[in-house]
């Protein structure tokens, strides 16, 4: 996202008066075998496979649900046996 102009750096605003913002929620990557694959790379950067081509892609709907632990995956499946999850 932006940031505020200078002048107001430090003023309260509400969310829905900001400008859009966006986050990588990691649903879809896309990179190269041999990108991925090459060593060299390790020198530039954790993310250096990613390429200087980087695009985003907007997801329809509800935000992700990140499953990185057993709570995690135990909070997405009560979710999705809601039934009204879509």
């Amino acid at each position: 996202g932006s940031s505020p102009p200078p002048d107001q750096e430090h003023k309260i605003f509400r969310r829905q008066d900001l400008p859009p913002v966006y986050y990588h929620d990691g649903a879809l990557v896309l990179v190269r075998t041999d990108l991925l694959m090459d060593e060299s790379l390790d020198s530039l950067g954790p993310h250096a496979w990613f390429g200087e081509d980087r695009r985003g892609l907007l997801s329809p709907g509800e935000p992700a649900v990140e499953i990185d632990s057993k709570l995690d995956y135990y909070l997405a499946q009560a979710i999705l046996s809601h039934g009204d999850h879509a």
